[in-house]
């Protein structure tokens, strides 16, 4: 499908500077994949204040629990999930471009690449996969630099478990994070 040059630019000027940007770089085929995190909202349910009509609180008025306050369960989320959003743009240079959602919040924290070879990424919902498996337990967490036998370790964990990350029409699940191919 052929677009218009001028309707897309008219589209583009739009939008804020940041997302002009980062939709001109797709443009341009300078984008290689979209990182989107896969984390659901947690939630749980707990006993809530039942309220009447005006918004105060309701007391038992008769039996064993008179003067108590009544309460219902209520489903809350108690920690917020992506639900599925592209957070980031891996360029093709490697480079990790954050992006902001429709309220202008950037979900992206960190990302590194780790040793088996992927993309690791660290998303503000709390889902974190920074530390390949061959890595856990040898990086610390303080970011002091692994030591030579640090290194040896990682590779040798490597060798005994290498990485079965498969890539399915043109997407591949990395530890909670989807990356999927841009374009063709």
């Amino acid at each position: 499908m052929q677009v218009n040059d001028q309707l897309v630019n008219q589209m583009l000027r739009n939008l804020p500077q940041d997302q002009q940007n980062q939709f001109a770089a797709v443009l341009r085929n300078e984008v290689a994949y979209e990182v989107v995190c896969n984390s659901q909202d947690q939630t749980e349910e707990r006993d809530v204040p039942t309220l009447d009509a005006d918004g105060n609180e309701q007391f038992y008025k008769t039996g064993e629990r008179k003067g108590q306050l009544k309460t219902h369960k209520e489903t809350v989320v108690v920690q917020q999930g992506t639900n599925g959003r592209v957070i980031a743009y891996i360029n093709k240079d490697g480079s990790v471009t954050p992006l902001k959602d429709e309220n202008g919040v950037m979900w992206l924290r960190s990302s590194r690449r780790r040793t088996d070879g992927e993309y690791g990424f660290e998303c503000w919902c709390g889902l974190d996969s920074r530390i390949a498996p061959n890595e856990a337990g040898i990086l610390k967490a303080d970011g002091t630099q692994p030591t030579k036998e640090d290194l040896y370790q990682m590779a040798e964990n490597l060798q005994k478990s290498p990485p079965k990350y498969a890539t399915i029409n043109h997407e591949r699940d990395v530890d909670g994070f989807i990356i999927r191919k841009v374009g063709k």
